[in-house]
């Protein structure tokens, strides 16, 4: 399924198709809003788009693929994971993603993002950076509808970690990772809606040791 218009154009389109897409002939569109409704068990709907300004996908059923290198605002919700990863969301700047299930991310140009994930599965972040040229600094994230778990082993220069949400929330990094950050020092705040009791879990998890580090937690 396919939508075009002119530059600066404004775009919507809704289809069961497999992938759907809403482009211009010339130039790109400024805001685009994609959803997919195909219902069909294991539907798998990649949402492409040359917007340069905003764009808002949903799939209300099944997984989601993003392609919309040039979107400098993104706002998904998935009703299975989303696949955002490789330069799927390379221009982004403006980040928030909901899915029902786990997601797989790679970041360029994001300094924050929002991220509320569900599932048993791992979600996968990374900043296609080093430690020093890698532009993610700051991850708010949430369980959706069940505990979650986030890996951020790939997002070298991440140095804040805000958790939200009523779910149970573990956060991956690597002790090599956290050893080449200023300070040795990676900031996590609990924001959950019961972080003073024992009824939401929150987790630091570091995967490997090495060198200095340096945990600052703030309620």
């Amino acid at each position: 399924a396919t939508v075009t218009g002119d530059d600066n154009a404004a775009l919507t389109v809704t289809a069961s198709a497999d992938t759907i897409t809403a482009n211009t002939t010339a130039g790109a569109p400024t805001v685009v809003t994609m959803t997919g409704t195909d219902s069909v068990a294991g539907a798998d709907t990649t949402l492409s788009t040359t917007s340069d300004g905003t764009a808002t996908l949903t799939t209300t059923s099944g997984d989601m693929a993003i392609d919309a290198t040039a979107a400098t605002t993104i706002v998904a919700t998935s009703a299975g994971d989303i696949d955002g990863d490789t330069a799927d969301l390379d221009a982004a700047t403006s980040v928030n993603l909901t899915a029902a299930h786990e997601m797989d991310l790679a970041f360029d140009a994001a300094a924050a993002v929002t991220l509320s994930a569900g599932g048993t599965a791992t979600t996968d972040v990374d900043d296609n950076g080093t430690v020093t040229t890698g532009t993610l600094k700051t991850a708010n994230i949430s369980g959706n509808g069940s505990a979650h778990t986030y890996n951020f082993e790939g997002a070298l220069a991440l140095n804040t970690i805000n958790m939200t949400g009523s779910q149970n929330v573990v956060a991956i990094v690597s002790g090599a990772q956290l050893d080449a950050l200023t300070s040795n020092k990676i900031t996590i705040t609990d924001n959950t809606a019961d972080a003073a009791s024992a009824n939401i879990t929150t987790t630091l998890r570091i995967a490997t040791s090495a060198g200095d580090i340096d945990g600052d937690t703030a309620d």
